[in-house]
């Protein structure tokens, strides 16, 4: 029988950078989580598509890619089921936390 402390948590991590990921193994034990790592913005539809995510981790800057972190984002609050799921910009440019945040 599962309860709601058996529920798994679902993150979407969406990082262009293998080198940038942090101990997802770490992660995934200390929370009880499944993390879903896509690399790109077409990926991270398709998983969200697929499951319900309960915290995404974007990063700002996606190489190679028309679209940002900050598109996904919008894409994600346009679906109601995700209108309040937490959502967490990283990026190794410290330009964007002054600049883009502060007008999000």
């Amino acid at each position: 029988m599962n309860s709601d402390t058996d529920k798994r948590i679902q993150i979407l991590y969406l990082e262009d950078d293998s080198d940038q990921l942090p101990d997802t193994e770490k992660i995934k034990n200390e929370f009880n989580a499944d993390i879903h790592l896509v690399t790109n913005y077409t990926s991270a539809l398709e998983i969200i598509d697929k499951i319900s995510v309960d915290l995404f981790i974007l990063d700002i800057e996606i190489k190679n890619e028309r679209c940002s972190g900050i598109q996904l984002a919008e894409t994600i609050r346009q679906n109601t089921k995700y209108i309040t799921t937490p959502v967490i910009f990283i990026s190794m440019h410290t330009h964007f936390s002054g600049i883009l945040l502060s007008k999000i």
